[in-house]
């Protein structure tokens, strides 16, 4: 069976900005080019916010429906939506469309219109020509509480099939954890399966698949850059085919995706105009493409005198999206640098509650804060009262 993995991708991520349309014309380029996979397979956060405007809505349910022109070649142990032809697309929700239990997520919205199946902490089986392919689906959840919400799903691959277990989580060892929270490991996924797929991770790994190693974990990458960082710069954006009979997995590149490039500067002691006119001779070296290519400009070391990254990124607006990132240290004061990083008011919601509430129980900020936010504080106060009461 042939298999199209596409993952994060981001629908609505800088609406209403230049890059806007960057998000559906990559996704719509991997739809089209799945036409000839068995199924589509959605590791999650394919939305960039848990209430998308309905303009996001819109344009990501035409991605969707590209899946309905190609051809229906598997049956299913379960009911797949309202279209019943096409190419069945089967998601999970990531952490960007998390919602509480009571409130209806935008993954499940678009299942309940047909577009795509949706699996949380459940499984689905599809055959063709005799052959299966079992897809067991754990949704985004908040990072401390996925390994007992992994143990508690506990998926049993089922016999006979090709097993594949889908997820959206941070992972020990593939991306920064500290010590002061738990974290999914390899150790915490269980036997038998013949592929696990991360999505969340945005840039791609298939190498313990390919190296045929126990815990065959995946990483398909994101369709679009959301961080200019150095491995987003060298590892491209695209989707991931798998022929479940061969067990290979093919990475396929996107052509529609930006170009990132990651540019490093060190200094020691230059003043400002000594250090814009290295940037400016670096920049200038970036070719020229069909689209704007995203930059990422980090420079670090020691200056006697003031910086102005705002001004680099003012020269070059028309070539390029600039970011600039400065870690000098200086005699003087540094302008505030407008890419620095900023606070995130709902993380910063979240860990206000966590601390507040102070308790052992396991208490999901995010659905409080949103319970909160749409301003139902009696129904926050009996969630708490229930957690609080569980034994």
């Amino acid at each position: 069976m042939k298999v199209s993995i596409i993952s994060d991708t981001h629908f609505g991520y800088k609406w209403g900005e230049e890059r806007g349309e960057d998000t559906f014309e990559n996704a719509k380029e991997a739809f089209e080019r799945s036409l000839d996979a068995d199924l589509i397979i959605l590791p999650g956060d394919l939305f960039d916010k848990k209430i998308p405007k309905q303009e996001v809505l819109d344009k990501a349910s035409d991605v969707f429906s590209i899946a309905m022109e190609g051809e229906r070649n598997v049956n299913s142990d379960k009911e797949l939506g309202l279209h019943g032809e096409g190419v069945p697309s089967v998601a999970i929700h990531g952490t960007h469309e998390r919602r509480p239990r009571s409130y209806t997520n935008p993954i499940e919205l678009m299942a309940n219109t047909g577009h795509l199946h949706h699996l949380d902490n459940e499984a689905t089986v599809f055959e063709k020509n005799g052959e299966k392919v079992a897809v067991h689906g754990m949704s985004g959840v908040p990072e401390r509480y996925a390994p007992q919400v992994l143990e508690n799903f506990n998926p049993e691959p089922v016999d006979g099939a090709f097993n594949i277990l889908v997820i959206h989580q941070s992972i020990e060892g593939f991306v920064y954890t500290d010590d002061d929270h738990e974290y999914l490991s390899l150790e915490d996924f269980p036997e038998g399966f013949d592929l696990i797929i991360n999505g969340h991770i945005h840039w791609y790994n298939l190498e313990r698949f390919q190296k045929g190693e126990d815990k065959p974990l995946i990483l398909p990458g994101s369709t679009v850059t959301t961080q200019m960082n150095k491995v987003e710069a060298e590892k491209p954006k695209g989707f991931v085919g798998l022929d479940t009979e061969k067990e290979e997995l093919e990475f396929k590149e996107l052509n529609s995706a930006r170009d990132v490039e990651y540019v490093e500067i060190e200094v020691d002691g230059e003043s400002w105009s000594e250090i814009k006119e290295e940037a400016v001779e670096h920049l200038e070296k970036i070719g020229k493409a069909e689209k704007k290519p995203l930059v990422n400009l980090k420079i670090k070391g020691k200056t006697e005198g003031r910086v102005n990254p705002r001004e680099l990124k003012q020269m070059f607006r028309d070539q390029m999206f600039l970011n600039v990132n400065s870690s000098l240290d200086s005699k003087e004061d540094i302008k505030e640098n407008d890419i620095s990083e900023k606070v995130d008011p709902w993380q910063k919601g979240k860990q206000m509650l966590s601390d507040a509430v102070d308790s052992e129980k396991e208490v999901d900020e995010s659905q409080l804060l949103e319970i909160l936010q749409e301003g139902e504080p009696e129904k926050a106060e009996q969630m708490l009262k229930e957690r609080m009461s569980d034994d």
